[in-house]
């Protein structure tokens, strides 16, 4: 005996009616999904809805933007023209949550990225938990200015972060604005190389300034107390060097002569109660430079956007909030992978 098998037909969304019938597969991302079409009016329905244009929109993103796949790539695995791609691309919507309150060590750095492209400076202010590795807050801004570090991190204080110290570089104004806050400093010391680095040159041929480099090689891996020391001892050595002068007859008045040197060491000087904070307050773990915001985060939000080059500012944004957004969750997948 054969058994008759019936379809339970299928109602028509725009009508109601249930004279459908099937008509071919619609091909979807993964799964094909069977077309109906309604006798009674003649619409046409799938069996099951698809996601969502934004979900759909974020997959293809994600794909695009950290699987570094183009656009002719993502056309064929979607089945969608290259059109239809860019569009999901523009469409989507980065969700931004929000941070959970707590005790944070936090570092502050500004990324800059090319001013050829986009005429005038386009940088990110960077608002980094050292504790948890997590980016807090960041904001577009076109110039590193004291007034928008101000404003973030009372923005932080009142989402209800308590801030126990802070590293920074050598941006003037922000160690008298975190001293006024009671904030513990730690400025960083890659930066302070840097900085004497940038008046001494990399390779010093004067004799004071070539003690001076090795003198800072060290800064990383010394103690407060035998850096200060070795630092006195070389003022004291070279002091007639460095404070030597010559006389201008057309101005009537004396000179430095070696005026780089002496900007090399002043800096060093009015830096050096913040270089060793992070020896003073052992159990706060707090890092002695900001090369987690510089040499770790930045330099990988630039790797992934180097692959995206001639892309819109807007986009770019879009990315970058996906980057800070998403970022820590990527990394946590990948270790337990």
């Amino acid at each position: 005996m054969i058994k008759k098998v019936t379809r339970k037909a299928k109602k028509c969304p725009n009508c109601g009616s249930l004279k459908t019938i099937k008509k071919g597969k619609r091909k979807d991302v993964k799964n094909p999904l069977t077309r109906y079409k309604c006798l009674e009016c003649s619409k046409w329905f799938q069996e099951l809805r698809r996601k969502t244009k934004i979900n759909l929109s974020e997959k293809i993103f994600k794909e695009f933007f950290w699987k570094k796949k183009t656009l002719e790539i993502l056309s064929k695995e979607f089945n969608l023209s290259t059109k239809t791609i860019q569009k999901h691309i523009n469409d989507c919507e980065v969700k931004i949550k929000k941070k959970k309150p707590r005790e944070i060590i936090l570092i502050i750095d500004v990324v800059f990225f090319s001013k050829r492209k986009w005429k005038s400076e386009f940088g990110i202010m960077v608002f980094y938990d050292a504790i948890e590795q997590e980016v807090i807050l960041w904001k577009e801004v076109s110039n590193e200015k004291l007034s928008d570090y101000k404003s973030m991190y009372f923005e932080i204080i009142k989402l209800g972060f308590k801030v126990k110290a802070v590293i920074i570089d050598g941006k003037k104004g922000l160690k008298e604005f975190f001293e006024k806050e009671k904030v513990i400093i730690q400025y960083c010391q890659f930066h302070q190389i840097k900085t004497i680095i940038s008046y001494i040159t990399k390779k010093p041929r004067l004799i004071p300034s070539i003690h001076l480099k090795l003198l800072i090689s060290f800064l990383p891996e010394i103690e407060e107390k035998e850096f200060k020391e070795n630092f006195k001892f070389f003022l004291e050595i070279f002091k007639d060097e460095i404070n030597r002068k010559e006389y201008n007859p057309e101005t009537n008045k004396y000179y430095f002569i070696h005026k780089r040197l002496r900007s090399a060491i002043k800096s060093l000087i009015n830096n050096l109660p913040y270089l060793f904070t992070y020896q003073k307050h052992p159990e706060l773990n707090i890092p002695n430079t900001t090369n987690l915001l510089d040499g770790g985060e930045f330099s990988f939000l630039k790797r992934l956007l180097r692959n995206h080059n001639g892309i819109s500012k807007e986009l770019k944004i879009k990315m970058i909030d996906e980057y800070f957004e998403n970022h820590k969750d990527r990394i946590k997948r990948k270790k337990r992978l």
